[in-house]
């Protein structure tokens, strides 16, 4: 079960969205899905209490990080196969396919949710391998803990750190959740031109039939020997109106574009 699980996920090449989804079909008799990104140092302690508070109620997920006091890298969520399936089904945006479960925790009218709670705050921790300074500093936890206890957990680790603070400088500094943080960048620059598009589409669906009456109406008011006073003020005013509506669509644009500019500019810089 475990080999064939294995080759699903390394065939799978549509994020990790689709690796879960073919996971299920692989497992169909499982009713849970234990979501652990790749850390080397999970500790199955942390795990079991994740899934032991999944199980304390009707949840649709649990994770350790919705009120973070876990270090990062020992992320675990715990959701079931048919909220898997309803958020394969229902995501658009390419971060929550990607990264699936920011779709359900971002609803929480739709999906019921707990958080596990350390009862000593180590959010301040970074456990996880993304850079070469968490390998860096990963490698000197395993060079001191492995060979005396290849199981050590989370306290071991944290109380090491107590016992050399100087650990903690190997990868300080580092963004959390990048990966995440990237996506959601795309995610805002793909609404942005989409919006654009529309914008664009609207201007040509506006402006243009605007112009077309203006000048239609500024032709038959060359003619104005020939009609009547009521007739010339009616055509003054549509032309007018035109004008209006088509320096209002012009103020709109500019307007929003002045707001993309500025929205661009405030995008928080990457750590």
């Amino acid at each position: 079960e475990a080999m064939a699980l294995e080759r699903i996920f390394l065939r799978a090449h549509q994020g990790e969205g689709a690796r879960l989804k073919l996971a299920q079909h692989a497992l169909q008799a499982r009713t849970e899905s234990i979501r652990l990104p790749p850390r080397p140092v999970i500790d199955p302690a942390v795990i079991d209490r994740t899934v032991g508070l999944f199980l304390s109620d009707d949840y649709d997920y649990v994770s350790n990080f919705m009120q973070r006091t876990y270090p990062d890298g020992l992320d675990t969520e715990v959701f079931s196969f048919p909220v898997l399936e309803k958020t394969w089904n229902e995501a658009k945006l390419k971060s929550e396919r990607e990264h699936v479960t920011p779709y359900i925790y971002k609803h929480p009218e739709r999906f019921r949710q707990a958080g596990l709670v350390n009862p000593v705050d180590l959010r301040h921790y970074r456990w996880t391998v993304d850079e070469s300074a968490d390998f860096e500093f990963i490698t000197a936890v395993y060079e001191v803990l492995y060979a005396e206890n290849p199981l050590f957990d989370m306290d071991t680790i944290a109380a090491l750190i107590q016992s050399r603070p100087k650990l903690l400088e190997i990868n300080q500094g580092i963004a959390t959740n990048e990966g995440y943080a990237k996506s959601l960048r795309e995610d805002t620059e793909k609404q942005t031109s989409d919006l654009q598009q529309v914008l664009n589409s609207l201007i040509y669906d506006f402006k243009n039939p605007l112009m077309m009456i203006q000048n239609y109406a500024d032709f038959i008011l060359e003619d104005e020997q020939n009609l009547k006073e009521d007739s010339k003020l009616f055509i003054t005013r549509i032309i007018q109106a035109a004008q209006i509506s088509a320096d209002m669509i012009q103020q709109l644009v500019k307007l929003y574009r002045e707001d993309t500019h500025l929205d661009s500019q405030n995008q928080p810089k990457d750590n």
